[in-house]
């Protein structure tokens, strides 16, 4: 009988397995120890946090400054514009993406003059008008104070929608050959072949979105008042600047009894959670959607 030996691992081998587990372990590290601190900051007693010792689990464990945000409606309001700006953008994101990808994504026998078209978006990629032309060309337009000037500039993200060409590049021609034998116009090819066979490319580009809209304060910061602003700029103003003179007096006298870093701490968290909800859902498509492109078969 034969006999079954292990496969034997060279020594360089064993190095490298090793040396690549604790980079791993330290950049998986780098990523949880900072959210642990911060829910246990979130979580802990004043004279624990302003003493500086809490590290990675709750002392003297409240719920405090969650209770303060429930009355908070600074930062609800905030919360809510953050959330109808997402939805909103993300929508007309990937609308526009997938309209404006299509046709770019056609032969150039099939769309004529496809490539000068392709090269007046990417430059738009390097050449930009400036911040005061465009606070100018916006607050002419009625823009500020407008929810609109949160996501309907930025309507076209040229460069997720590069990437939804080359998705759209893995189709092939035969099947929109077909429908247009079948007597299908564009638009009915584009809804009934190219987007349901694009949805991971999709749920790419909409995370990707989601995160960018989530995540915005620069522009809330110019062109919105306090009482419009989104969340990341109504958090930038409690937490980078410190400055609490925006809030009423009810609300400043409830902070006498709550820790300015566990207040900040709780936002944090809450303002987190729901894109770490969502991604769950969209990890599959998102896998999937990031390697689609990169080798055509």
């Amino acid at each position: 009988m034969a006999k079954t030996g292990k496969i034997r691992v060279s020594t360089s081998r064993k190095v490298f397995l090793a040396v690549n587990n604790v980079i791993l372990t330290l950049l998986m590290l780098s990523c949880i120890l900072p959210f642990l601190y911060m829910v246990a900051v979130s979580f802990s007693n004043k004279t624990y946090v302003d003493a500086g010792m809490v590290s990675f689990l709750p002392k003297g464990f409240n719920v405090y400054a969650y209770q303060y945000l429930l009355k908070n409606v600074s930062f609800w309001r905030a919360f809510g514009v953050t959330v109808l700006v997402t939805v909103a953008g993300t929508a007309l994101n990937l609308i526009m993406m997938i309209l404006t990808a299509f046709p770019l994504s056609r032969p150039e026998g099939r769309l004529h003059g496809r490539t000068l078209y392709a090269w007046y978006f990417f430059c738009t990629m390097l050449v930009g008008g400036g911040m005061v032309p465009s606070y100018v060309l916006k607050t002419s337009l009625g823009l500020r104070n407008n929810l609109l000037v949160l996501f309907v500039p930025s309507a076209l993200p040229v460069f997720s929608m590069i990437l939804m060409i080359n998705f759209f590049r893995q189709v092939p021609i035969e099947m929109e050959d077909s429908a247009r034998i079948d007597g299908a116009g564009p638009l009915r090819t584009l809804l009934s072949i190219y987007v349901p066979l694009s949805k991971p490319s999709m749920a790419s580009m909409a995370l990707f979105s989601m995160v960018r809209h989530w995540n915005e304060w620069f522009t809330g910061m110019i062109y919105m008042s306090p009482k419009l602003q989104p969340l990341q700029t109504y958090l930038r103003t409690i937490i980078v600047q410190e400055d609490f003179s925006q809030l009423p007096v009810d609300e400043s006298i409830m902070m006498g009894s709550i820790s300015d870093a566990t207040l900040r701490a709780a936002q944090i968290i809450i303002a987190m959670l729901p894109i770490l909800c969502i991604y769950p859902f969209l990890q599959k498509y998102f896998v999937k959607g990031g390697t689609l492109g990169s080798v055509k078969g």
